[in-house]
């Protein structure tokens, strides 16, 4: 999926689920993935995939602005505050501590988005799943995954829970009625 398509999609299901809020951030976002690529900007980080950089610091931006703190590694940390993210930087897992595994151990880490790409991209990803699946945090290897991910978290921060049991007993009297 390219960025603007994913935008496109993007901005469509947030209108639909009533976050028309996220359009103007997700409009700036693209413009900022515009300037990214006319800057011909080099990454290097083998963990996001270079391909899915300008989607990924999209989405980046909508977990900031969702109250999430954000770890990358060189690369990804270099396009993230090139468009004004913050971001803490992390080694990657062959170059040492501390690491995104060092602190997944830890407890520092809630959720990872991961989209390798290559030979030792896929070695830390490896890494990176194995400690995510041991110490239960959920890891999303694929952009349209990601994708999901933060539209359902703004989603559930809007939409106040319900238990199903809860739904179950009005659909009962509904259907009594």
């Amino acid at each position: 999926m390219t960025v603007e398509d994913w935008l496109a999609h993007s901005t469509a299901d947030a209108e639909r689920r009533g976050l028309s809020q996220l359009v103007p951030l997700l409009q700036t976002l693209a413009r900022s993935t515009e300037a990214l690529r006319a800057a011909d900007a080099e990454f290097d980080h083998p963990t996001s995939a270079d391909a899915d950089k300008p989607a990924a610091t999209m989405l980046a931006a909508l977990l900031q602005s969702l109250g999430f703190e954000l770890i990358a590694t060189s690369g990804t940390a270099r396009a993230l505050q090139r468009i004004g993210i913050p971001v803490e930087t992390v080694f990657k897992v062959t170059q040492g501590s501390p690491n995104v595994v060092d602190l997944i151990r830890e407890g520092s880490i809630n959720l990872i988005i991961n989209t390798p790409l290559g030979r030792g991209a896929r070695t830390d990803g490896y890494e990176i799943r194995e400690a995510a699946i041991r110490n239960q945090i959920p890891c999303i290897t694929t952009l349209a995954g990601a994708s999901a991910v933060v539209q359902a978290i703004a989603q559930a921060q809007r939409v106040a829970p319900v238990a199903l049991q809860d739904l179950h007993v009005a659909a009962e009297a509904h259907a009594a009625g």
